[in-house]
């Protein structure tokens, strides 16, 4: 659920970013990892959260397995990745119901930063202003 009230922001470097509090939570032993992060809105990605592989561990500590994948990139290629589940607490300060959001997690080669595709924004309406740097999203 949120506060009715819609996210107003300025690209940064010619990029239109969003912050992301959620988990990774264990449904069995209800152990969970944060997530906390300032994501890239990629419309190119279908998935959820991209984040680097070297994640994985931290899906150890709470006995999570990603799964094996391939996932195809930009330019064409197949491309190794693990994937599992994540819940988007909140985007920019507007909490959604417990647990959140479900999402698929991809974890992939050495990422600088971190995407958020169109899978965690199929439930959101986004409007890009590209002449004016700027977008606005309802959660």
């Amino acid at each position: 659920m949120t506060n009715g009230t819609a996210i107003k922001k300025n690209y940064r470097n010619k990029r239109a970013y969003v912050k992301v509090k959620g988990a990774i939570i264990n449904p069995i032993t209800t152990r969970q990892i944060p997530l906390d992060c300032e994501c890239r809105i990629d419309t190119g990605f279908d998935g959820g959260i991209m984040l680097p592989f070297w994640h994985m561990d931290e899906l150890r500590d709470i006995n999570v397995e990603a799964r094996p994948t391939n996932i195809t990139v930009a330019d064409g290629r197949k491309v190794p990745a693990y994937v599992c589940v994540a819940h988007i607490q909140e985007l920019e300060n507007h909490p959604f119901l417990m647990p959140g959001r479900p999402v698929m997690l991809v974890m992939f080669g050495k990422l600088e930063g971190v995407l958020l595709g169109m899978d965690s924004l199929k439930y959101t309406t986004i409007l890009f202003d590209g002449p004016n740097q700027a977008y606005t999203m309802n959660p």
